[in-house]
C-alpha cells in the first residue's frame, strides 16, 4: 500500500529493500532458513525504517488523502445490541495517523518493541460494567455510548 500511496501521491517510489535484504527475505519465507535472532532484528529494524519513513513523508507531503484513506479503510463495526461492550487496545509499533513522539517507546527498535507488546498483552485484572454500574462507580465521567 505504501509503495502504490507513495507512486500516486508523492510521484516516486520509496527507499526499498536492498537485493540482499529481499533475498533474506525470500530465503526465510520460502526456502525454510531460520535466521539468527541478530539477523532478524536487524532485518526487523530496517523494515521499521523504511515503514517509517514512507509514512513520514506521506503525513508530510500527502496529510488528507492519508487521513481519507485510513477512515475508509477502518471503519468503525457496526453497532452492537449488547448491552456490555468491551475493547482492549494495545499500541502497535506503526500507527499511521498518529505517529509516536520523540518521547514514545514505540520509536525504539524491533528489540524493544518484542518486549513492550509482550508487557503490555500481560493479563490484567479486568471488568467489564454495564451502563448502570458505570453510574453508579463513577457518577462524574460522561457515558459515550453510540446511538
Amino acid at each position: 500500500m505504501f509503495v502504490v500511496a507513495h507512486l500516486f501521491l508523492i510521484k516516486h517510489a520509496p527507499a526499498l529493500l536492498s537485493n540482499n535484504e529481499v533475498k533474506f527475505r525470500n530465503d526465510v519465507i520460502h526456502g525454510g532458513y531460520v535466521p539468527s535472532h541478530k539477523e532478524a532484528v536487524s532485518f526487523g529494524d530496517r523494515v521499521l525504517t523504511l515503514i517509517n519513513q514512507a509514512l513520514d513523508t506521506l503525513r508530510e507531503r500527502a496529510p488528507n488523502e492519508l487521513e481519507q484513506t485510513c477512515k475508509t479503510l477502518l471503519q468503525l463495526p457496526k453497532e452492537r445490541n449488547d448491552e456490555i461492550v468491551g475493547g482492549i487496545n494495545i499500541l502497535t509499533t506503526i500507527e499511521v495517523m498518529n505517529p509516536p513522539r520523540q518521547d514514545d517507546p514505540r520509536r525504539s527498535g524491533v528489540e524493544a518493541q518484542f518486549q513492550r507488546i509482550l508487557r503490555d498483552r500481560a493479563p490484567r485484572n479486568m471488568e467489564l460494567l454495564s451502563d448502570a454500574e458505570m453510574k453508579r462507580k463513577f457518577p462524574d465521567r460522561e457515558l459515550h455510548r453510540r446511538s
